[in-house]
């Protein structure tokens, strides 16, 4: 029992051990004492929780949409050139990129990407940006609700759920692809991967690394602008 173990623990450590056998009783014994403890109640820790509130739940939804624009527009921008929606912003992002990839250029291509991106942001805080022919963008902190009532608690239980319906979908979706993948459910998708593998490995092997890298970026700016596009 937990007694038990406590009380030949509290005996074993009143006294320096003599032997080498002492030594290895006192180290069992506060291993399983540290089993035997019970864990302390979580009360206090959910007791400073927050408790749920319409309008904090609501403020912290609208603080999400507006901090996840940016990434979502990034997206929405290459997914744009990804797919040729600008025929020649397209084709001069694709030769860019393969001439990046081919002189080794990746990292300062990234780079300067981010840098444009910083500079950009830059001008729209200054109010420049439409000067060099850039949109504003200007976060917008307007709380356009007062206090809600209990339609409006009902349509805001309504918007949580079909968001954490649709997000879990997509995320559900996304990890059942992989297991398909991985544990062979598709075995089509899945030989091809298997087949590619082993020639990217064999292709590591016979040449050296920057070859080898340079022929996976250009495998893979074929296959993302034209091969997907024309399949």
């Amino acid at each position: 029992t937990q007694e038990g173990f406590e009380s030949v623990t509290a005996h074993t450590t009143e006294r320096r051990p003599t032997t080498m056998w002492g030594g290895i009783k006192d180290w069992m014994f506060e291993i399983l004492n540290d089993f035997t403890e019970q864990p302390q109640s979580s009360s206090e820790d959910e007791s400073n929780e927050d408790p749920l509130q319409a309008k904090k739940l609501k403020d912290n939804l609208q603080r999400l949409g507006s901090s996840s624009k940016p990434w979502r527009e990034l997206g929405s921008f290459l997914v744009g050139v990804i797919q040729w929606k600008n025929a020649s912003l397209s084709l001069v992002m694709f030769l860019i990129y393969m001439y990046c990839v081919w002189t080794g250029w990746v990292l300062q291509l990234l780079l300067m990407i981010m840098i444009i991106y910083l500079t950009v942001n830059y001008l729209r805080i200054i109010g420049m940006a439409e000067q060099f022919g850039f949109r504003s963008n200007r976060r917008s902190f307007e709380n356009e609700y007062g206090s809600l009532g209990f339609s409006d608690k009902i349509q805001l239980i309504k918007e949580v759920g079909q968001k954490v319906q649709n997000v879990s979908e997509k995320v559900s979706d996304n990890l059942e692809k992989a297991e398909n993948l991985l544990y062979w459910y598709q075995p089509q998708a899945t030989r091809k991967i298997y087949t590619f593998l082993w020639i990217f490995f064999v292709i590591s092997v016979c040449l050296p690394n920057s070859y080898t890298l340079t022929l996976m970026g250009l495998g893979v700016g074929f296959k993302v602008f034209i091969i997907d596009n024309i399949y």
